[in-house]
């Protein structure tokens, strides 16, 4: 029975109903985070058009992320060449999000084998790369807020 309320759990996760695929974040956000993907997926009903919706969600995050990545470079490329040589900017910013890359992908992969062969493992990993996209999307707008002093 626990198994059933584990994977019940996770679907629902999916439909954005619950979120328990990552560790702890801020309420108020995480709370945003489910609301948008609820609503932007409230009118699918089959499995088809829940991952048709989830894999248009993952296209515009990864879109904003991607944003924000550059953004950051942007900064780094400025802040490496005021430094004068005394900072690599650059090139931490992009082992860091290479890395994270990684991260993400695999922490993904290891939640949707919670509904492996299921039809439901496509949502979950979905579900899970949106999370974390917004998350690493937040925390590149931070830091690029952070070198360039704003």
């Amino acid at each position: 029975m626990k198994m059933w309320n584990r994977k019940m759990a996770l679907a629902l996760g999916v439909l954005g109903l619950v979120s328990i695929l990552s560790g702890p974040t801020h309420a108020a956000e995480k709370k945003n985070q489910v609301q948008v993907l609820a609503q932007d997926c409230s009118l699918a009903e089959t499995t088809a058009e829940i991952n048709e919706c989830l894999s248009k969600e993952v296209a515009a995050v990864r879109k904003e992320l991607n944003q924000a990545s550059r953004a950051l470079l942007d900064a780094a490329t400025k802040m490496d060449a005021e430094s004068e040589g005394l900072t690599n900017a650059v090139s931490s910013a992009v082992r860091s999000h290479v890395s994270w890359i990684a991260y993400h992908e695999a922490h993904c992969e290891v939640a949707g084998t919670t509904m492996a062969g299921g039809s439901a493992q496509g949502m979950v990993i979905a579900s899970c790369l949106i999370e974390k996209m917004r998350e690493r999307t937040l925390e590149l707008k931070a830091l690029k807020k952070e070198i360039s002093f704003e």
